[in-house]
């Protein structure tokens, strides 16, 4: 996965765009299947915007991710993006639990 940063705020606010221009054919094809040909190339582009606000117990953080249409968003909903979303942050709060 390739990326760019697009603006850092201080304290806690990241905005990125990631590019999945690179990913394989096959994850293109499964995510695709259902888009006109238009969607299906606005797909390799997204932009996050991540806000990190300090909390009593931690630091909570607010993920928003951009997409160019409803479709488009459609289409990752479908192919799994909140659930694997999830797993990483399960597999990031278990290694800073160990810490």
């Amino acid at each position: 996965m390739l990326g760019s940063v697009r603006e850092i705020e201080h304290p806690g606010k990241l905005a990125l765009t990631f590019d999945l221009s690179e990913y394989p054919a096959a994850w293109r094809e499964f995510v695709c299947q259902e888009l006109s040909q238009a969607d299906a190339a606005l797909v390799n582009e997204h932009r996050l915007d991540l806000t990190f606000t300090e909390q009593e117990n931690g630091t909570h953080l607010d993920l928003r991710i951009h997409f160019p249409n409803a479709a488009v968003r459609d289409a990752f909903l479908r192919c799994g993006i909140e659930d694997g979303w999830k797993e990483g942050f399960d597999s990031l709060a278990a290694l800073l639990s160990q810490s």
